[in-house]
């Protein structure tokens, strides 16, 4: 009778511990495999195969390294003619500049607010037009110094509601016209609308334009 008790103590305390065991280890085994994801040096999960080696029931191989990934370098601060030169929509833009001269007076410490047409804007001049005005240096000048604004770091937010009229490099007068969030530029040659704005230079700012003026 005794040895029934026992064997039958021995059973209950089995299962008691086998419930235990359970217990403790179930959660781990059945938590989500992204609470354990850890990531190798090559990006990717570092999960061992299980299969092969033994590993049995370990669900996460321990990475030999961390993986930390790399800063972005920053890119280096751009005069205005380093802009102009290093974004294709500026290649017309870049030229006009270049057969005027002007490359080394736009590289100077400034400060200079310039409305720059992008090769679309260029476009829209006839082409006779335009040929004629990259061999006539004055007149090419005269064109570009209607879109540059000398001794001032104007930015869209310095612009109040309404008109505001500048002189430009040349000596022309132009109005910059605000109504809400929408800017324009309009001279005695035309009306260009800004389609961005605020583009930073070490000598000044960019506002890209969509018309010659």
């Amino acid at each position: 009778g005794s040895f029934s008790s026992e064997k039958a103590l021995d059973n209950t305390m089995q299962v008691i511990s086998n419930l235990v065991i359970f217990t403790l280890v179930t959660p781990a085994l059945l938590a989500p495999q992204s609470d354990f994801k850890t990531v190798c040096k090559n990006g990717c999960p570092a999960f061992s195969s299980g299969g092969r080696g033994g590993g049995g029931g370990r669900a996460l191989a321990e990475p030999e390294h961390e993986y930390e990934p790399e800063a972005e370098p920053e890119s280096a601060p751009m005069s205005i003619p380093e802009i102009v030169t290093t974004n294709k929509d500026f290649s017309t833009l870049l030229a006009a500049v270049a057969a005027a001269g002007l490359v080394e007076a736009l590289s100077a410490e400034g400060p200079f607010t310039v409305f720059a047409p992008t090769n679309d804007a260029f476009a829209k001049v006839p082409s006779a037009a335009l040929a004629g005005l990259l061999e006539d240096k004055d007149a090419l000048t005269g064109v570009l110094a209607r879109h540059v604004i000398a001794g001032a770091n104007i930015m869209a937010g310095d612009i109040g509601v309404g008109v505001t009229e500048v002189e430009t490099l040349g000596g022309e007068k132009i109005e910059v016209i605000k109504a809400g969030s929408c800017v324009t530029i309009r001279s005695s040659a035309g009306t260009a609308n800004v389609i961005m704005a605020d583009v930073g230079a070490t000598n000044g700012v960019i506002h890209v334009i969509d018309t010659v003026i």
